[in-house]
This record gives structure tokens, C-alpha cells and sequence, in this order.
């Protein structure tokens, strides 16, 4: 009767989260890539040594995981989003993971004469902190991954202790992971590297407060506004300010830039900045990994909204998606539906949203944005020498293509 009950409650949550994880995560591209990707994938990880991943001995060695692995399995019967979660961290591994591109991207930039020689990996070329600048940049990730699996259950729910532990499980295992991820990160001692990635942390923070949210705190579009425009300049923004958020809102292609950059994209450029900025590289080469990060981030996300968007399991997709932001741009209309989720998302016909979309250009244009992206992605990688690693993520970036 339990399980019943929590799956009424959180079947589309359940399904929404797992679709959350694909948020530049490791488990949603689409079966025709995963061949070329996972190519890839293994030759980016012989170019710098071993993979950076959920499965790092540095992270999974230590009492604290083992006692966590211990409570997890007693959630197994109530199907809470943190068995999906830690399944997917551990077995879903066929997509490359932030920290190999983070490392990629340390590699391509390459060592001079003023490292320490006993931070140096010699094997890898590359330094020690730098690996553990990827691997800091990977666990902040997945911090914020396993906290968005928290469930908020109705009052029916209140005498089942279970579903509560769970919740307490999720919130405490993401907030170790960023506690061991920022000691890491100040083990380092470079004021400007702990500086930049902090900055990250907030962003993502302020994405989980953006804009309105339903009862599960699902993201809902904000209302278009009569005038949309698309001249506000925030993916090429490359300080450490906030953003005008305020300004942003109900500008939809600006407002889902805005969700994508703050949730994890800027996570990316900046740790593939920080990487360079380890290396003292010159200023400039410092701003090509920013917005090479930052732009393959995005184009990233674009094709994993798109492709879960074109599947036939509706309500598999995110309501705040390319598609739908796109689409609302041209046909404000369609927020009529998409406002019935409001208090819950369960209020609105995914499969009626799904058929309105299809018949606009949405998907189209969502496609051209992508191959912008990806031609920028090209123009920053150039500025790097020639060298396998290089060679590594423009074998990644084709493989992003539509």
C-alpha cells in the first residue's frame, strides 16, 4: 500500500528528476552517439592518464561512503529519486564525465618551467592539482544532483518515516560532497582558483531560486512578456558578478540561457578557466577555456532537452527545456497550459504541450542554435596548440552534432 501511495505521489517527480540528472549529465544521450561518444570517450582518457569520475577511489575509499551505501538500501522500497541517482553515478558511465574535459582542457594548455616539480604528474603531463581541480568540478556537480532529489510529500504521507529519511539521506550526502569538494579545493592555496569556483557554487544556488517553481520545485517558465528580445549578451558575460536576473525573466531564449548558464554551464568554463589559471597561463588563453567550457556546456544541454523532447515518453521533459522556452518566444499562447502546473506540474498535459510544440519550428531552431555553439566551440579550441588532447575534444564536440 506504501509504495503505491509514493508512487502516486511521484511518478512525473520521479520521472522529472531523472531528467534533471541529464542536466550536462551522464545518462541521456541519445542511442545512435553513445558509440561515437564512448570512442571518444576512451581516447580522452588515455590522452590524460585515468578517468575522473563518480567511481574515483579518492572518493569512494573512506568510511563516510561506505556508511551511506549501507542507508541507501534501505530506500530501495520506496523508490525514492536517490536510488536513481547513485545507479546512475555508478553504472551509467558512457558519456564523458566534466572532470576529463576539465583535464582535456589542462592538458591542451599544456606546462611551462614555473610548477612545482613535485606537483607535476609526469605520466599525464599535466599537475596533481589540476586532477584534483577536475575532480572538485565533477563532485560540486553531483552535489547539487543528489539535493535536487529531494521530495516535498503531501500530509498523507506524514507517517511514513522512510520517505523523510530519504529526504535527510539526499540532503546530507550532497552537502558532504561539497564540504570534502571546498577542503580539496582550499588544499590547492590559490586564492584566485578557490575565488572562481566558489562563484560557481553561488550561481548554482541562485538557479535553484529562479524564477517560480511547483509544489516539488520543478522550474516553470515565467510569463512571456509582450516584447521578447534577444540582445542581452550573457554568454559571452565573463566577470564575477551576478546577473541581472530580473531583467532577464520572461525573455525566454534569454531566460532559458540564463537557467543553463547559472545551473552548469558556467561551472564548466570556469573550472576549465581555473585549470589554466594553475598553469599561470596569459589572460587570454585564460578566456578561450572559459568560453570554450561554457559554450560546450550549453551545446551540450541543447542536445540532450532536444533529443529527450523527440522521444516518444512524453513528460520525460523538463517544462523550462529549449523546446518549450523556444517555442513560447513566438507562441506566448501555449503558457496558458504550461501555467496550470503552477502549484503542480501533474496539472499540465505534457502530451498536449508536446503535440503544440511539434507543430512549430522549435526543434529546428533549437538545432541551429546548437551548430552556432558548436562552430564557437571550434574558433576558442584554436587557440590552443596542436596536441592529442586537442584532438580529444574536437573528436567530442563533433560528436555533439545533431
Amino acid at each position: 500500500m506504501f509504495k503505491t501511495v509514493v508512487n502516486r505521489l511521484s511518478s512525473r517527480s520521479v520521472t522529472q528528476y531523472n531528467s534533471a540528472k541529464s542536466n550536462l549529465s551522464t545518462n541521456s544521450a541519445p542511442k545512435p552517439v553513445v558509440a561515437s561518444f564512448t570512442l571518444a570517450v576512451k581516447e580522452a582518457e588515455k590522452v590524460v592518464g585515468y578517468p575522473t569520475s563518480f567511481l574515483n577511489l579518492r572518493w569512494l575509499l573512506n568510511d563516510e561512503i561506505a556508511n551511506v551505501a549501507t542507508h541507501i538500501k534501505k530506500l530501495v522500497h520506496v523508490e525514492h529519486p536517490l536510488i536513481e541517482a547513485a545507479k546512475g553515478f555508478l553504472f551509467k558511465n558512457d558519456i564523458p564525465t566534466w572532470g576529463l574535459i576539465v583535464l582535456l582542457v589542462a592538458k591542451c594548455g599544456g606546462l611551462n618551467n614555473t610548477q612545482n616539480v613535485i606537483d607535476i604528474d609526469r605520466t599525464a603531463g599535466i599537475l596533481h592539482s589540476q586532477r584534483i581541480l577536475a575532480d572538485v568540478a565533477e563532485m560540486i556537480r553531483t552535489s547539487i544532483l543528489v539535493h535536487r532529489g529531494l521530495l516535498n510529500p503531501n500530509d498523507a504521507l506524514s507517517e511514513h518515516h522512510d520517505l523523510y529519511f530519504g529526504n535527510k539521506l539526499a540532503l546530507l550526502c550532497g552537502d558532504y560532497i561539497l564540504s570534502k569538494c571546498f577542503n580539496d579545493l582550499a588544499n590547492i592555496k590559490n586564492h584566485d582558483v578557490n575565488d572562481l569556483i566558489s562563484s560557481t557554487l553561488r550561481d548554482m544556488t541562485e538557479n535553484e531560486f529562479l524564477g517560480q517553481r511547483d509544489v516539488q520545485n520543478f522550474p516553470i517558465p515565467s510569463k512571456p512578456l509582450a516584447e521578447q528580445t534577444k540582445h542581452i549578451n550573457l554568454i559571452n558575460q565573463h566577470d564575477m558578478g551576478p546577473y541581472k536576473v530580473q531583467e532577464i525573466l520572461g525573455h525566454c531564449k534569454p531566460e532559458w540561457f540564463l537557467r543553463n548558464i547559472l545551473g552548469g554551464a558556467n561551472l564548466l568554463g570556469k573550472s576549465c578557466q581555473a585549470v589554466c589559471i594553475l598553469t599561470n597561463q596569459d589572460t587570454k588563453l585564460q578566456e578561450s577555456a572559459f568560453l570554450l567550457g561554457k559554450y560546450m556546456g550549453l551545446a551540450w544541454q541543447i542536445k540532450i532537452e532536444v533529443e529527450m523532447f523527440t522521444r516518444m515518453d512524453f513528460g520525460s521533459y523538463f517544462l523550462v527545456s529549449a523546446p518549450v522556452m523556444w517555442c513560447l518566444s513566438s507562441h506566448p499562447e501555449l503558457y496558458e497550459e504550461i501555467a496550470k502546473g503552477l502549484m503542480n506540474i501533474d496539472n499540465c498535459d505534457f502530451d498536449k504541450i508536446h503535440e503544440f510544440i511539434s507543430r512549430t519550428n522549435a526543434i529546428e531552431e533549437c538545432r541551429c542554435v546548437q551548430g552556432d555553439l558548436i562552430k564557437d566551440c571550434f574558433t576558442f579550441l584554436d587557440a590552443f596548440d596542436e596536441s592529442p588532447a586537442k584532438q580529444s575534444l574536437w573528436d567530442l564536440l563533433e560528436s555533439l552534432k545533431f
